[in-house]
């Protein structure tokens, strides 16, 4: 199954969750509310990546789906690459591009590092995770905080524009 299903899927899901009850206070009013949403996209028989959702309202005139506290979790052969947190988010449902926003963090589980912004795009036709806010990547001992920032979900090739690398010390 190939992504351009999921919108058709997802909005199945949607209209069929629907309700006015339920966490409904970081949504807009008029959207439909969706609670303990969790959609998988799949190549073959193992996961491309799948994303979990305390809550969350689909706004039928905008196509965009909002997420209440998301994790997006990107996998690798069946394995968990690297896991997206953050706050809020959402996906706009014709582009299925994602937006991040509020204490984002990317755990990489295939390179051992993470990384911390306020923000996060993900683009679809891409398969890229970028921002122009401050990052922080974390990597055993070695600190980069930089701008411009551009990578694959699991942080395997990263692109910073302006960077500023720390080793700290050894622990003892």
């Amino acid at each position: 199954m190939h992504s351009r299903l999921f919108p058709a899927a997802l909005l199945a899901v949607a209209m069929a969750a629907c309700s006015g009850k339920g966490p409904s206070a970081d949504f807009p009013t008029g959207a439909g509310l969706i609670t303990g949403l969790r959609v998988t996209e799949r190549e073959t028989s193992d996961p491309k990546w799948s994303l979990e959702s305390q809550a969350a309202r689909l706004d039928e005139k905008s196509g965009i789906l909002g997420f209440a506290s998301p994790r997006i979790t990107f996998f690798e052969t069946g394995a968990t690459a690297s896991v997206i947190t953050a706050g809020q988010g959402e996906l706009d449902m014709a582009t299925q591009d994602a937006l991040l926003e509020q204490g984002v963090r990317v755990d990489s589980k295939a390179e051992g590092m993470t990384l911390a912004t306020e923000t996060l795009r993900f683009s679809s036709s891409e398969n890229k995770i970028l921002t122009e806010d401050e990052v922080l990547i974390t990597r055993g001992r070695t600190r980069i905080k930089g701008r411009g920032f551009r990578a694959n979900p699991d942080l395997s090739r990263i692109e910073l524009k302006q960077q500023e690398t720390t080793l700290l010390p050894e622990e003892e």
